[in-house]
């Protein structure tokens, strides 16, 4: 099972440092393994009954903080310039994407329930 998904990764890894697309590594390792997962794909089948044993949030809570670490100087000086008024900005983004969230989950289970 780790054989097939190291190669996936190590497909991505090439093509992310050969194509001229400036993407993230990890966009085309996901790339790749979105078109491995096509029912069309020949082989999907084996992929798909060896990638439902992985658990991927467990994969995904590390990356989350690595995309932090990939911020660069100029990213970060952007924030300095625009000080307190970036709280403000996150602080309505947070709230209305809870609410958003909310409203959402509430209407689905209104439907459901």
């Amino acid at each position: 099972m780790a054989a097939q998904l190291c190669a996936a990764a190590l497909v991505g890894l090439g093509i992310g440092r050969i194509a001229p697309l400036n993407l993230p590594t990890f966009a085309w390792i996901s790339l790749i393994a979105i078109i491995l997962t096509i029912p069309a794909v020949p082989g999907s089948a084996t992929v798909l009954s060896l990638v439902e044993k992985v658990n991927f949030l467990a994969l995904a809570t590390p990356i989350l903080p690595m995309q932090a670490f990939s911020l660069s100087s100029q990213e970060f000086s952007l924030v300095r310039q625009a000080g307190w008024k970036i709280v403000i900005v996150a602080i309505y983004v947070m709230v209305g994407t809870f609410m958003g969230s909310t409203l959402i989950a509430d209407m689905t289970l209104g439907i459901l329930g």
